[in-house]
């Protein structure tokens, strides 16, 4: 069978349907059909990686205080349910440690993992202390594995420490941020589609792969892929991997 000319990643899962950064939504994402999952990092007070986006926990739990007040002892008795969006219908939802992911990426051995390491995370927690701990949560499944970061430092210690692919976030578009990626290199570039240069113009060729997110419309995918976008990541995979027929 060819390899798709579109790869299609579930956003933080499928949060359209269940909450995000949670094992329900990243299964359900995975068992669509969607080609990899994007999970968000943060770190306990106890260094433990968890799958939060947010530094506070009030969206995802209804809790007050941020992930570095708490142990993961403490953290992981939590709820990621997200009540403002669901209520009551996802209680309880555990908040994940990042080791908990490893059984489900085995399952679907040929998905790709893309592991946010959160910027406002370093303000607690040390850059290499952060890449040395995923290298070793994260060894058996090592070969599914990109780290992606807004935190371009971060990255390079990724590529110096351990060689694993990676992708830098991009905060803009334009020649100073392509310049810096002309030296990087990275495997993937990440952008927000509503920051890209209007269509129909080509995007910035390199030896990376263009990564869209934020992408529902099916046509809009698939002007990006004329474009030369190789993966786009949308909340719902289920509905635009149905309208792109993959």
């Amino acid at each position: 069978m060819p390899a798709p000319t579109l790869y299609i990643a579930g956003h933080r899962g499928l949060p359209q349907d269940y909450p995000e950064n949670t094992l329900i939504g990243l299964e359900a994402a995975l068992a669509a059909g969607a080609h990899g999952v994007e999970i968000d990092i943060q770190f306990t007070k106890d260094g433990e990686p968890v799958l939060l986006h947010d530094l506070t926990l009030k969206r995802v739990t209804g809790l007050s205080g941020d992930v570095s007040m708490f142990e993961f002892s403490v953290l992981g008795k939590m709820s990621a349910h997200e009540p403002a969006r669901f209520g009551s219908r996802f209680l309880p939802t555990p908040i994940e440690a990042l080791r908990s992911i490893v059984p489900l990426m085995r399952l679907y051995g040929q998905a790709t993992l893309f592991v946010e390491l959160k910027a406002e995370s370093f303000a607690h927690t040390h850059r290499q202390q952060a890449v040395t701990k995923l290298a070793t949560v994260l060894a058996p499944i090592a070969n599914q594995c990109v780290v992606i970061s807004y935190d371009i430092a971060v990255l390079r210690l990724v590529r110096e420490l351990l060689d694993w692919p990676i992708g830098w976030v991009l905060s803009q578009y334009n020649d100073d941020i392509l310049a810096q990626a002309k030296e990087c290199q990275p495997e993937y570039l990440i952008c927000h589609v509503a920051k890209l240069p209007p269509a129909p113009t080509a995007l910035c060729l390199g030896l990376w792969q263009w990564f869209i997110y934020d992408i529902t419309d099916a046509e809009v995918a698939k002007q990006l892929a004329a474009r030369g976008v190789s993966w786009v990541e949308s909340w719902d995979v289920t509905a635009l991997i149905k309208d792109l027929k993959i």
